[in-house]
């Protein structure tokens, strides 16, 4: 009979290290790091908040520690950078757990610019899916990163603020504090409908 290896320490599956970041728009993040990236950034209160962390959790394998580490300490000064004006991309890294279109979305919501929008079908266009507006708008409901993947930049084609898992209001907030306008004064339509187009 073979002899099974066994599992040292350094070979042991790291956990997932969670904290929590409170944010000048209002609520808090469950920032979350494995294997030295991040691998969440979700809203607590938001309404898919344990599905991501389910997923994460069948994706990885791990168990889940309430603790910093170096790459949530960085996510934590991007986002102060972030709400003091800074338009810098994240320095560190990210590690994406989901469907290779999933992925693929969420690569592309990187590549929104700061203080700019895109609608649902422009960014099925973009992910080579241009009849696949719907499962891009699911794609990006279940992007783990808020505000770092900025998901907050996609709006309905009629220029409607749809879905985000933070709220309508953090959605205004963030699209506010990017266009460097008030609320009042976002040229968007406040939709409360899911629009998807």
């Amino acid at each position: 009979m073979r002899k099974r290896p066994q599992i040292t320490t350094s070979e042991a599956i790291e956990p997932i290290y969670i904290s929590e970041k409170r944010l000048p728009c209002g609520g808090a993040l469950t920032l979350g790091s494995w294997n030295k990236r991040l691998v969440v950034a979700d809203w607590i209160d938001g309404w898919h908040h344990s599905t991501i962390m389910n997923r994460l959790q069948k994706y990885t394998k791990a168990s889940v520690v309430k603790s910093t580490s170096k790459v949530i300490e960085a996510a934590s000064d991007w986002l102060d950078a972030y709400f003091e004006g800074s338009k810098e991309p994240p320095d560190f890294d990210l590690l994406f757990l989901g469907t290779d279109f999933q992925k693929r979305v969420w690569q592309l919501l990187l590549e929104i610019p700061y203080g700019e929008t895109i609608t649902y079908g422009e960014l099925a266009q973009e992910a080579g899916t241009p009849k696949a507006a719907r499962a891009v708008g699911v794609a990006v409901g279940d992007n783990p990163f808020s505000i770092i993947v900025p998901c907050h930049r996609v709006i309905g084609k009629d220029k409607s603020l749809t879905g985000y898992g933070g709220g309508f209001d953090v959605k205004k907030y963030l699209l506010a504090h990017e266009l460097g306008t008030d609320i009042e004064n976002l040229p968007f339509s406040d939709c409360s409908r899911r629009t998807v187009g």
